[in-house]
């Protein structure tokens, strides 16, 4: 009975180790995840899901990896809604607050709940986000906070606050030496000049960002079709914006949105296209689905 016993004993004591090993392991791996996620988010973010979640066997390592893991799908531009892939972060870091990770868990709510187009819920989150990060150095990731407030009030139409926080973005990102990301926020800039009515303004810096300016490729259609919008509404260049409006199609396979096939088509018309004109036209019409749209020949 009493080798019974000690043989249980024994095997529970190596359980314990094994498991030991395991989620030391696992935040090894965690915190090495984190030193290359700005830079290589496609590795971080196969290295995530390599991971067994069952060796987290800690709310601190649960809570890393739900923060990791909101991180890395963001910046593979994978948009989830689900808000359980980081809510562990946000429970964890608000009872034991750890440097900028509480800050980031908030952003990152913000970032998914900003997917599931619940824009109040979003606000709340990043404006917690720019709260904690307060103290903080970390431009970089200030700057993110700025630009997503910029999406947020721009979404609702309130220009002004959205140019002043995409001011400040790019002010951060530049500080950072963040190329790709200052011009994303000049991009933005650009986008409330045009809705501002500074036309003018907006098109010098469509024009510099379409020269020559390193521009995410995830943004360039967008950069694209926005300024041929803006050639369309000021009667401006109808053969550039055609030209625009198809670099941007050829990249992409669509338009973002009703508004730039309408001036896509009202373009061609412009310029003596009738027929493909009226067929997209006739889509529009026939088609709330912007992206089943398509260009025709």
């Amino acid at each position: 009975m009493l080798r019974h016993y000690l043989s249980l004993i024994s095997i529970s004591v190596a359980a314990l180790l094994l498991a030991s090993c395991a989620s030391r392991n696992a935040a090894a791996i965690l915190n090495d995840v984190e030193t290359y996620i700005q830079q290589r988010p496609d590795s971080a973010l196969a290295t995530i899901r390599a991971i067994d979640t069952t060796t987290l066997t800690t709310r601190s390592l649960r809570a890393h990896y739900a923060l990791l893991h909101a991180m890395a799908l963001d910046k593979n531009w994978i948009d989830t809604t689900d808000v359980n892939v980081v809510m562990p972060a946000v429970e964890y870091y608000d009872r034991h607050p750890s440097g900028i990770r509480r800050a980031k868990a908030w952003y990152y709510l913000g970032r998914i709940q900003q997917n599931a187009g619940d824009r109040p819920e979003a606000s709340i989150s990043f404006m917690k986000a720019e709260r904690y990060a307060e103290r903080s150095d970390d431009f970089y990731f200030k700057g993110l906070i700025f630009q997503s407030l910029a999406s947020i009030y721009s979404q609702a139409h309130l220009h002004e606050e959205a140019l002043k926080y995409s001011e400040r973005a790019y002010s951060l990102f530049v500080e950072s030496k963040d190329t790709l990301n200052a011009n994303a926020a000049l991009l933005g800039i650009a986008h409330e000049y045009y809705d501002l009515g500074m036309n003018a303004e907006a098109d010098s810096l469509f024009c510099l960002l379409i020269d020559g300016s390193q521009v995410h490729p995830n943004l360039r259609s967008d950069l694209l079709s926005s300024y041929a919008l803006s050639c369309v509404t000021q009667d401006k260049d109808y053969e550039m914006a055609i030209r625009l409006f198809e670099e941007a199609l050829s990249s992409t396979g669509s338009l973002k949105n009703r508004n730039l096939w309408g001036a896509y088509a009202y373009a061609l018309m412009r310029i003596g296209n009738t027929k493909r004109a009226e067929q997209l036209f006739r889509q529009l019409e026939n088609n709330k689905n912007s992206s089943q749209l398509s260009i025709l020949r």
